[in-house]
């Protein structure tokens, strides 16, 4: 079974690895340790998990009505503003 965990700090990880080795030399379990990404690290700190979260709660039949009503918005813009602008 393979497994990501928390190792030294929030954002530091240690994928392992049960599955056969490459050849009998080789151990069992093998580590690779994966550095946190400077560039997510930086779009990590401007995402609002509290959003996320109330999401989360809703069953997935209220995200869709929320997503159509989001889309019947972006169409009611879209008409709008070809309505409102002037012909060439």
């Amino acid at each position: 079974m393979d497994r990501i965990t928390r190792s030294r700090g929030p954002a530091s990880y240690i994928f392992t690895s049960t599955k056969t080795a490459y050849d009998e030399n080789m151990a069992d379990k093998q580590e690779l340790r994966l550095d946190p990404d400077p560039v997510i690290e930086a779009y990590k700190q401007h995402i609002d998990l509290t959003l996320i979260r109330e999401s989360l709660k809703l069953t997935v039949t209220e995200r869709m009505e929320r997503l159509l009503e989001m889309q019947r918005l972006a169409e009611e813009m879209k008409r709008a503003g070809r309505v409102a602008k002037p012909a060439r």
